[in-house]
């Protein structure tokens, strides 16, 4: 899979640095999570002719609460799937039954949303883990 502004973190050492925050919310096995690079677009692609199945996966909001994610399936540069979530820092998003099918790029972009208070960050990031893709 080809990945594109997809980072990685240590929700542990996440924690015991900044304090708490929506890093550690999407997390739902072990202690690393995937976020979008300074709040930018992040996607992930097979080569053409190549195609993937998008089943689940497990999301939350960094640091703005009621960030909106909009989360696009293509196939050959064309838009097959499309859906908007609103996400949050404290509570965890499970799109379980995507099964968006035969597509070759996913793109996650996220917009909006307010400063959690208190938190020691602001910005359009959000975490991905457990992603599910059947290949």
């Amino acid at each position: 899979m080809n990945w594109v502004n997809a980072y990685y973190l240590n929700t542990t050492w996440e924690r015991f640095t900044y304090g708490w925050n929506g890093y550690a919310t999407a997390r739902t096995s072990g202690i690393f999570v995937a976020f979008n690079g300074a709040g930018q677009p992040m996607t992930f692609s097979l080569p053409v002719g190549q195609y993937f199945q998008l089943n689940s996966v497990s999301l939350a909001a960094a640091w703005n609460n009621n960030l909106q994610l909009t989360i696009k399936g293509t196939r050959n540069n064309v838009l097959v799937y499309q859906t908007i979530v609103s996400l949050q820092v404290a509570t965890r998003t499970m799109l379980y039954t995507l099964k968006w099918a035969n597509i070759d790029k996913i793109s996650f972009e996220a917009a909006g949303g307010t400063p959690y208070p208190g938190l020691s960050g602001s910005g359009t990031q959000f975490v991905v883990d457990d992603l599910d893709i059947t290949i």
